[in-house]
């Protein structure tokens, strides 16, 4: 399990490669990376406690399948979405990093409802097993509610956040909070730094010079 979280890491370096040859831009990266968190939460909801054989021993294919797309998606979105929040004022980066946080803290408090403290010891659940007379093939569970739900709570605050960036991207008051590319970009060859001084109209609202020597 560590080690499929482990290699989600490489979602930043697919990302960066996109972007370095422009396959890719912020935007549609942002859509297909929650599109395999989604697809992942659904395969947690329905296939969770599902096995396969696989090398002559039963293992858990779809839940490692699914925990890889989340940790690529909790690993890559900070990266991508930065660049997306760059496009509107400064102001608007404390609701995005307390959003941020709000996503870990919330399935952190489902866990603590789910009352894992209270889960049954592997030496306890080993001795009802063994023991003929109490093995009837059922495990009472302590936990308050199912994987399911737990799961299901992940799928809901995935589609608010996928909402979110659409809202972000058509709705017109979001639209007229996105500033000009003049204040967003900055030229980096020397041709478009020497074309921006030499025209004198494009300024900052303060009437100074946007790059000065």
């Amino acid at each position: 399990m560590n080690f499929a979280i482990q290699l989600a890491n490489v979602g930043s370096i697919v990302y960066f490669v996109c972007m370095r040859y422009k396959w890719l831009n912020e935007i549609n990266a942002s859509h297909i990376f929650m599109a395999v968190g989604l697809a992942s939460c659904l395969l947690l909801i329905t296939c969770w406690d599902k096995t396969f054989v696989v090398v002559g021993s039963e293992r858990s294919v779809p839940l490692f399948v699914a925990t890889f797309g989340l940790a690529l998606l909790d690993c890559a979105l900070s990266v991508i979405f930065l660049p997306f929040m760059a496009r509107f004022d400064n102001n608007y980066l404390t609701p995005y990093l307390i959003g941020e946080g709000l996503s870990g803290f919330l399935p952190t408090i489902f866990a603590v409802l789910q009352g894992v403290q209270q889960s049954e010891s592997c030496d306890a659940y080993s001795e009802m097993s063994v023991n003929a007379s109490v093995s009837d093939g059922k495990h009472v569970s302590r936990l308050r509610f199912s994987a399911q739900f737990f799961f299901v709570s992940l799928l809901f605050t995935l589609m608010i956040s996928w909402l979110a960036l659409i809202l972000l991207q058509i709705l017109p008051v979001c639209k007229r909070e996105v500033r000009p590319v003049e204040a967003t970009e900055r030229p980096t060859d020397c041709e478009s730094i020497r074309r921006l001084h030499d025209n004198p109209i494009k300024r900052c609202p303060t009437g100074t010079p946007l790059y000065t020597t």
